[in-house]
C-alpha cells in the first residue's frame, strides 16, 4: 500500500505532505509520455495535484490523500525446491538439492514513482527473475 505525496509544498520542506487527488480512478494513464519498455504507467498524474503553497495567511494544507490508499502492482511467486537422496555406503549418502525461486518466471513490477512530480506514477524496476541454485552435501 502506497501513499502519494505531495512534493513538500506546503511550507516545511520535509517532502511528506500528502498530495490532492480529485477522487476520479488513479490507475493507468500516461506518466511514461511515449511509449517505452523501460516504463510503465501505474499511476495517472492527471487525477493529483500538488497542495497549495504555504502563505502567511492561510493554515497549512497538506491534501487529501489518505495514507496507505493505493495499491501496487500484484506480486506473484511460485517457489519449488526437489531433492534426492543417493546411497553411498552403509550410513553415508549424498543428498542432491534444486531450488527454483520464482520458477514460472512471473514479472513482478517495482514501486511506482509516488512523490508527485517527476517520475510520479512511473514504474522502471521489476523483482529479480527467475534463479535456480542447486546444492550437494554429503550426509553421514
Amino acid at each position: 500500500m502506497y501513499t502519494v505525496t505531495g512534493g513538500g509544498n506546503s511550507g516545511t520542506n520535509l517532502n511528506r505532505e500528502r498530495a490532492v487527488w480529485n477522487g476520479q480512478n488513479p490507475y493507468g494513464g500516461t506518466a511514461c509520455g511515449v511509449v517505452s519498455t523501460a516504463c510503465k504507467s501505474y499511476l495517472d498524474p492527471t487525477k493529483f495535484s500538488t497542495n497549495p503553497s504555504y502563505t502567511v495567511n492561510l493554515p497549512l494544507s497538506y491534501g487529501n490523500v489518505v495514507k496507505g490508499s493505493f495499491v501496487g502492482p500484484q506480486y506473484t511467486d511460485w517457489d519449488v525446491s526437489v531433492m534426492r537422496y543417493f546411497p553411498v555406503d552403509e550410513g553415508l549418502q549424498f543428498q542432491f538439492r534444486a531450488e527454483y525461486f520464482n520458477v514460472l518466471n512471473h514479472t513482478n513490477f517495482g514501486v511506482p514513482g509516488v512523490t508527485f512530480g517527476g517520475g510520479f506514477g512511473q514504474i522502471v524496476s521489476t523483482a529479480e527473475a527467475r534463479i535456480i541454485q542447486f546444492a550437494l552435501k554429503l550426509r553421514r
